[in-house]
């Protein structure tokens, strides 16, 4: 059974001459089996130990530095498993209510294939009515588009490196393309082939 970890970057607001993001952005990181997973942990333990002394540190995009953005992403590139970032350009959306809604709904249409038969781990945090709300929207939604969910559970990052590499690739690929600094294109050139970007 596939699993795959789901998280997000960006803010739901469109006064984007206010500060609000321009992109929307919801990663899902596709692993083929535990295998996979395990191997990751044991990197990112690993890399955990080298750069803070010990294995536990949670990694979060927007709270590193770019230098360990940089080992981050050159760490998980050596792995076995692939991701897809889809990102909303509000620019082209007059308005979107629900972005997870709006995203799920596309997948569940167009991604069939690559997606359905799943484990969905969600970034959840501790919000219940975040969680109550988004499953019972993402179950509604795949059974009216056919789609096959085996589970979703929703989860705290911290103790999911899975979660975290979800986390990093929506924060990078958003900011590559609202951004274009140099810092994060060379990141981007660094992870490129273990992701497909969808803009919506």
């Amino acid at each position: 059974m596939k699993i795959i970890a789901i998280d997000e970057s960006g803010d739901p607001g469109y006064k984007i001459e206010s500060g609000s993001c321009k992109y929307f952005a919801l990663a899902f990181s596709v692993f083929k089996n535990e295998e996979q997973l395990k191997s990751l942990d044991s990197a990112l333990n690993s890399l955990s130990l080298k750069l803070f002394k010990y294995k536990d540190h949670e990694f979060h995009f927007s709270h590193e530095k770019f230098k360990f953005r940089r080992e981050f992403f050159e760490v998980i590139s050596g792995i076995d498993f692939f991701s897809y970032v889809f990102l909303i350009e509000k620019s082209k959306h007059k308005y979107i209510k629900d972005f997870y809604s709006y995203v799920f709904e596309y997948i569940f249409i167009n991604y069939k294939k690559e997606l359905s038969d799943s484990y969905f781990k969600i970034d959840g945090g501790d919000s219940k009515r975040f969680k109550r709300e988004q499953s019972t929207e993402i179950n509604r939604l795949a059974k009216l588009n056919n789609f096959k969910i085996n589970k979703i559970r929703f989860y705290n990052s911290k103790n999911n490196r899975d979660i975290q590499v979800s986390d990093f690739f929506a924060g990078a690929v958003r900011r590559y393309l609202e951004d274009k600094d140099p810092n994060d294109i060379e990141l981007f050139n660094i992870f490129k082939n273990k992701v497909k970007v969808v803009l919506l």
